[in-house]
């Protein structure tokens, strides 16, 4: 982990940072200054920490985290399914989402088909957000819509 000062930080690694200590940005929050503010309710420092490497990009203090790579991730006894987290053009779009269930922790990448235990799909699943559609009269509508924060593709096999 590499140690940035805030205000060097590229929009980028300021998202990434915020989505790893469990800010949640709306993909309309451009402006940088709203990122900081944000990231500052939650982090009191005057610096963020990048990853140098993908088990870097694990949020601080989480140790043993796998890295899923080359379609697979072995774990003895649990049902596994073959998964695909989609990409964005959302900054950190393209970086691997970590996901953490009862202490177990993993790193899974984006557009690649890979093999993970079921019960890191459920926490995906289960992990939604509320977006509030824009009216044609330039309001916000009152009711907010559920939306999957990681959308994924589930596959049986690794052919399918």
């Amino acid at each position: 982990m590499t140690r940035k000062i805030i205000s060097q930080a590229t929009d980028d690694e300021l998202r990434a940072f915020a989505d790893t200590i469990g800010v949640v940005l709306a993909p309309q929050t451009k402006k940088r200054d709203t990122i900081i503010d944000r990231i500052k309710v939650s982090w009191d420092k005057d610096y963020i920490e990048v990853g140098d490497s993908l088990a870097d990009l694990a949020p601080t203090g989480i140790k043993n985290v796998l890295v899923v790579e080359n379609e697979k991730l072995e774990e003895d006894g649990e049902k596994k399914v073959y998964i695909e987290l989609q990409t964005s053009d959302a900054p950190g779009g393209d970086q691997p989402q970590f996901v953490q269930v009862n202490g177990r922790s993993i790193l899974i990448p984006r557009g690649q088909r890979v093999q993970v235990a079921k019960k890191f799909v459920e926490a995906l699943k289960n992990a939604v957000t509320e977006v509030y559609e824009p009216l044609r009269d330039g309001g916000v509508a009152v009711e907010p819509r559920k939306v999957a924060r990681f959308p994924m593709a589930i596959f049986n096999s690794p052919a399918d």
